[in-house]
């Protein structure tokens, strides 16, 4: 379904849906994705043309972007505490810009917590997560310091309802099950298949996107 806002919200989504600022980062998100991991795009690319096909009520957000979902933290102080976003496919990656006007050594900084690292994450970077796993947030910033940020990302849900058939998981049989996910553990080993190693990149951007990758 189309995401309902109040019309206060509403209005301020069209603003910035339009806008040619938050267009050309969120275009240069989704060619990050293709660029990095062009699997995942190209899975993601398969699954919402049928999708959009079956239900032409559904409004894309951008023409230039892969992503169906998109959230847009206007702060004035944007801080996002250590999470997962268990709801996104398991093994996407989301994409989160970040901009506003802070010292990014003073604040700000991205922090993955199963990796213990901490990056500096200045205004205006992108940065490619997958945020369904690793856990991850933001520190605190000096209280004048302005941060905002763009989140993009595919909900695990939309996969499962085109690969189910365009019905519940639950309306499903244990042999149906099998017949589209494979055995046990089958799934969990196609998905990590979908990250492209280093050295397999270009081969992989030639297969989903053809020579002009």
């Amino acid at each position: 379904m189309n995401l309902a806002n109040s019309k206060t919200k509403s209005n301020i989504a069209r603003s910035l849906l339009k806008h040619d600022g938050v267009r050309r980062v969120v275009g240069f998100s989704s060619s990050a994705l293709a660029f990095y991991a062009p699997k995942l795009y190209r899975h993601a690319a398969d699954t919402l043309e049928p999708l959009h096909d079956c239900y032409p009520h559904l409004r894309c957000n951008f023409s230039n972007s892969v992503y169906p979902t998109a959230t847009f933290n206007l702060g004035p102080q944007v801080v996002t505490l250590e999470h997962v976003d268990c709801a996104n496919l398991p093994h996407g990656w989301c994409s989160i810009w970040a901009g506003g006007s802070f010292d990014p050594q003073t604040g700000g900084h991205f922090v993955f917590y199963d990796l213990k690292l901490m990056v500096e994450f200045p205004p205006g970077s992108t940065i490619l997560v997958p945020s369904s796993t690793l856990r991850h947030g933001n520190t605190g910033l000096p209280h004048d310091a302005k941060h905002v940020s763009i989140t993009q990302y595919m909900p695990g849900g939309l996969t499962r309802w085109v690969r189910y058939g365009y019905r519940p998981v639950k309306s499903l049989t244990p042999e149906e099950r099998w017949r589209i996910d494979g055995p046990p553990g089958s799934r969990i080993e196609w998905a990590v298949g979908q990250w492209s190693l280093v050295g397999e990149l270009l081969e992989d951007r030639l297969h989903c996107f053809g020579a002009a990758a």
